[in-house]
């Protein structure tokens, strides 16, 4: 509430305590909060920190802004492989913007060969976790495929959820 109010030095000071204490929320919140430099001076280095000690607790959306930061090279060396990793650990807690970046990187060979399907694959996972704007980037790659590989794509797609989301 304090942060939402503009207090933001008070914000920080309950989590700080919280992240302290091993909050993973209150640890993204803290790294956003140093991402940003809302109330505190900017620090990219001390964001990806607590991001990763909230993303080693399984915390998805510190995952997802670890993904961010290795893809933007923003207060850590950029490497897409990297980023790539933490996007897919993202992706298993629900994040349908980890899929839809995964999409991207595959789709533009980024960190890897360009590879349609696992583009197409990617952008059904967001799809089927909510990301409606995914489709649009999914029926794009469509137009670039085979249809055995399309269908080859939502079968991994499929896969992937059954093995991945409840």
């Amino acid at each position: 509430m304090a942060y939402e109010e503009g207090d933001y030095a008070k914000a920080a000071s309950y989590y700080r305590k919280a992240a302290e204490g091993g909050h993973a929320p209150a640890q993204t919140d803290l790294g956003d909060m140093y991402y940003a430099g809302d109330g505190i001076t900017r620090n990219r280095q001390k964001a990806a920190s607590w991001y990763m000690k909230a993303a080693e607790q399984q915390y998805g959306p510190a995952q997802l802004r670890l993904g961010q930061m290795h893809f933007d090279g923003e207060g850590v060396a950029q490497h897409y492989h990297e980023a790539a990793e933490w996007y897919r650990r993202a992706a298993k807690t629900g994040l349908p913007e980890a899929a839809v970046e995964l999409a991207y990187m595959y789709a533009e060979g980024l960190g890897a060969p360009v590879d349609l399907i696992q583009a197409h694959k990617w952008a059904n996972v967001a799809t089927a976790l909510g990301f409606d704007e995914a489709s649009e980037a999914r029926e794009s790659l469509a137009t670039l495929m085979s249809s055995d590989e399309i269908s080859e794509a939502q079968m991994r797609a499929q896969d992937w959820l059954g093995a991945h989301i409840d």
